[in-house]
């Protein structure tokens, strides 16, 4: 009776660490193939309507940090980076606030930073949330005193509202 109970608990622990596994891995290649390019471009579009809105309205620095203080409010956290590499941060602070110069040189130059679609931290999607200032998307910004770069990415307050997505399919997966 007993070797029977141990072999019934024995399978359903290993049914139950396989299905773990593979929905693990169904999450993660769901995660490459659809999200993480999504989610680069929610982040440049509304780094680009930042951009424009300041642009339009806001021709000086002290303006735009007023501007980009109150946008942080809404759940980003943004870094205004000058040409000498100066940052200013507004919003919740990173852990990780290195910036490569080959980034910001992207984004002087004209062209958009792709951190959060490039970020490769680690394999597995749980970069998504890893809170370093790489893990951003930048685009160029002219302001009457210079040109700029804007990184921005959402508060990781936001993003769990996207993990609870993740633990929906997760769970889901490993009911089928």
């Amino acid at each position: 009776m007993k070797t029977l109970y141990r072999e019934f608990i024995v399978a359903t622990l290993l049914i139950l660490l396989s299905s773990m596994a593979i929905a693990f891995t169904l999450a993660n290649t769901v995660y490459f193939a659809f999200t993480k390019d999504k989610v680069d471009h929610q982040n440049v579009a509304v780094a680009e309507e930042i951009i424009s809105s300041i642009e339009k309205t806001h021709h000086s620095k002290l303006a735009a940090e007023g501007y980009l203080g109150t946008i942080s409010k809404l759940g980003y956290q943004i870094v205004l980076v000058d040409g000498d590499g100066n940052k200013t941060f507004f919003g919740a602070a990173f852990t990780d606030s290195y910036l490569d110069e080959e980034a910001l040189e992207t984004v002087l130059t004209g062209e958009v930073y792709h951190g959060m679609r490039n970020f490769s931290d680690r394999f597995l999607m749980m970069s998504h949330f890893s809170n370093k200032l790489e893990n951003t998307v930048g685009a160029p910004l002219q302001l009457e005193d210079g040109k700029y770069g804007l990184f921005l990415r959402p508060t990781n307050e936001v993003l769990f509202s996207d993990m609870h997505m993740v633990i929906a399919g997760f769970v889901i997966a490993i009911a089928i």
